[in-house]
């Protein structure tokens, strides 16, 4: 990890680009551009481990950042991929406890960070950053109520599926991750990932055109990702 130096206009123009800071006035994104600092991290390298203390709240600014979890025989659990406004370590940095999962760079990434006594101290001072944290919570517990009844209840045929019509644009997705996070945000083994890749283009649902997947049978992929 390196320290950046950003002028805190740039700071405040990336912090309104962050749900968290949805409809905050020009003079408040400004302030709080001021308590947060800017670090960049390369490929592979951790932003926070799971127990750690949780001390401090972070924004992706650029790049994309993994939080997994591992089980106890290494098998990792993609729980997000975040991208560009995203925050992350908001709910341990308010509670005051230990990050409850890994977080680490998918690519070089730069994030905008906030100590916790700075930023606690900003939002009882501004309540509608709470209103809108209350907002992205929401949004975390759909997602990870959806991630439960996936993993619990559906194969990976099925999650697949149900991943393909999630992310296609025009009939095309851009697999702009490895195959080993796409099968832990999938619950599952690279290996397994490749077979049901090649089974779906056995059944010409999809071709895989390097990392382009086109989708040629949405309605049988649909009936996949109801099952």
């Amino acid at each position: 990890m390196k320290s950046l130096r950003l002028h805190r206009l740039e700071k405040a123009t990336l912090l309104e680009r962050c749900a968290l800071f949805s409809g905050l006035d020009v003079e408040t994104l400004r302030e709080l551009a001021g308590i947060a600092t800017a670090e960049e991290y390369d490929r592979g390298e951790l932003l926070f481990t799971q127990g750690e203390a949780a001390e401090g709240l972070f924004i992706v600014a650029k790049g994309k950042v993994k939080i997994y979890r591992l089980s106890e025989d290494g098998r990792e659990q993609v729980i997000h991929v975040l991208n560009p406004g995203q925050p992350c370590a908001e709910v341990p940095v308010f509670e005051g406890t230990c990050y409850p999962a890994h977080a680490c760079a998918l690519i070089k990434t730069e994030v905008l960070c906030f100590a916790r006594e700075s930023f606690l101290r900003e939002a009882r001072r501004k309540p509608e950053i709470l209103l809108n944290m209350l907002a992205a919570l929401s949004r975390r517990l759909r997602h990870m109520v959806k991630l439960v009844d996936d993993l619990s209840l559906k194969d990976v045929g099925s999650r697949l599926a149900d991943y393909l019509l999630e992310h296609a644009e025009d009939n095309c997705v851009r697999l702009e991750e490895s195959k080993k996070v796409l099968a832990g945000r999938l619950g599952t083994t690279p290996e397994t990932l490749s077979r049901t890749l090649g089974q779906f283009q056995t059944a010409e649902f999809i071709a895989v055109e390097g990392k382009t997947i086109r989708i040629f049978d949405g309605e049988s992929l649909q009936t996949l990702a109801e099952g």
